[in-house]
């Protein structure tokens, strides 16, 4: 990836300029026009409404809270190698992709993964999206137990027969209160603000109401969402901030207020102080409330093989637990710190674990050059795509002796998909890229590691000033 300015069809990066006549831009934009009519329906894929690709069907099976067994991560595996590529895609809201299928490999796919219990609805599958932290029922700090919000809320949504009609991108956020998965990008949230309170959002914007048991918390959660349902009949928005009176509108719906924003957890209600948190990407070895580990790893490109599979299934066989990470990264859990011996078996603690999976890939170094950096599908997977921006953001890591603190993402046209709250986009594609070092800020304060949406930032990054960016 050195310079290639003086290389013929090779052009220096250059900013990503708005529309001329003002409207939004799709690359980096922070929300959309409230009340906007949505002109198209929402197809976004499901488990069994796949979406064309160029190398064949896309299904994207939900995950809540990035929840998946060892068995099912095994039968994952399984249908990837006999009906699609062999790889598994994770996305930003902790489900996976499964790309390659033939239509009669679609149902398949659907037929098998019901049975493993990765489709409990097929009439709610799309609108299961419910992001929460990995480290969920283990984290020490918890105000409440996260795994218990997410299978009650789970439930909740696939017994509504109102809530099918939610579009496929509309989304729910639980907080337990350590890792702050919840933003306003999420459409509702259950955020813990005190020991069993748990506060609801829309938008990021504090309702003023709250649960004290998970079943109060999660009727608030659905009553929210049937609201919106209701309320987005007429402009067909697929998200709270597009409705004509964004976040307002629904907290009016609701009898909640006085309208807050997200920073002010508990002012209202006499509960604790802002917390001091964590980064919303967590990497290494982390201690667990019970005095194991979890050990999150990245996912180069949120792309798993089926060498990690493996590697990641047998990790079943000594009783760890599994999670997917809203990075695009994997976190294996309930691991013992050292290594121990009983009759005939071996037990594995952390170090093995940590080997394991670098020795395929998956690094947990928390100063990876790996952290950070994302890409589309690109060229040959993705209809719209005229660059190979894989191998662009490959080429990148490799130039990267560490960790810098900025966050990339590589895309190939200019809708962005896949970029990260936070991440300055590098948009190629078959004889340029550009690059916009927006962060999003307007729309939540979600960020990578390092990269603050407060600071004064160059025009480019420094990292990418230096350089011109081709496919070549």
């Amino acid at each position: 990836m050195d310079s290639m300015a003086g290389s013929p069809g090779a052009a220096a990066a250059r900013p990503i300029e708005p529309p001329a006549d003002g409207s939004p831009t799709t690359t980096g934009a922070s929300g959309v026009v409230p009340g906007r009519v949505r002109q198209r329906a929402d197809a976004c894929p499901g488990t069994v409404d796949a979406a064309p690709a160029d190398d064949g069907l896309v299904a994207r099976v939900r995950l809540p809270g990035g929840r998946i067994s060892p068995a099912q991560l095994t039968e994952l595996a399984a249908v990837a190698a006999a009906l699609g590529t062999g790889s598994v895609d994770l996305t930003a809201r902790a489900n996976v992709q499964v790309r390659g299928l033939s239509a009669d490999g679609v149902g398949e796919l659907g037929r098998r993964l019901a049975r493993a219990g990765l489709l409990p609805s097929p009439t709610h599958d799309r609108v299961r999206n419910i992001v929460a932290s990995p480290f969920a029922g283990r984290a020490p700090g918890a105000l409440v137990d996260g795994d218990e919000l997410v299978t009650s809320l789970d439930a909740a949504l696939c017994t509504d027969p109102e809530l099918a009609s939610l579009s496929g991108r509309f989304q729910f956020a639980v907080d337990d209160g350590t890792l702050p998965v919840a933003t306003a990008r999420h459409d509702v949230a259950l955020v813990a603000v005190a020991p069993g309170v748990v506060a609801l959002r829309v938008a990021g914007v504090d309702t003023g109401l709250y649960g004290t048991s998970p079943h109060e918390a999660v009727t608030l959660a659905t009553a929210a969402a049937r609201a919106f349902v209701r309320a987005s009949e007429a402009s067909g928005a697929w998200h709270v901030r597009e409705l004509p009176g964004g976040a307002e509108e629904l907290v009016a719906a609701l009898g909640g207020g006085p309208v807050r924003s997200h920073e002010s957890d508990g002012a209202s209600h006499g509960g604790p102080a802002p917390r001091t948190r964590q980064k919303r990407v967590a990497v290494g070895v982390l201690p667990q409330a019970d005095g194991r580990f979890g050990i999150s790893a990245l996912v180069p490109l949120g792309r798993l093989t089926q060498a990690h599979l493996a590697v990641l299934a047998g990790f079943g066989a000594h009783g760890f637990r599994l999670r997917i990470a809203p990075w695009r990264g994997v976190v294996v859990g309930d691991v013992p710190e050292v290594e121990g011996r009983e009759v005939g078996v071996r037990e594995v603690g952390v170090r093995e674990v940590v080997a394991a999976l670098d020795a395929v890939g998956l690094p947990s170094d928390t100063g990876s050059p790996w952290l950070g950096v994302s890409a589309c599908s690109g060229l040959g997977e993705c209809r719209r795509a005229g660059a190979d921006v894989r191998s662009l953001a490959r080429d990148f890591v490799a130039r990267r002796s560490h960790d810098d603190g900025t966050a990339v993402h590589f895309a190939a046209c200019e809708r962005g998909c896949g970029r990260p709250p936070g991440a300055s986009l590098v948009l190629a594609d078959g004889a340029f890229a550009e690059t916009d070092a927006d962060t999003d800020a307007a729309a939540d304060a979600a960020t990578m590691p390092g990269v603050s949406p407060a600071r004064s930032e160059p025009l480019y990054p420094a990292h990418l000033e230096r350089s011109s960016w081709t496919t070549g």
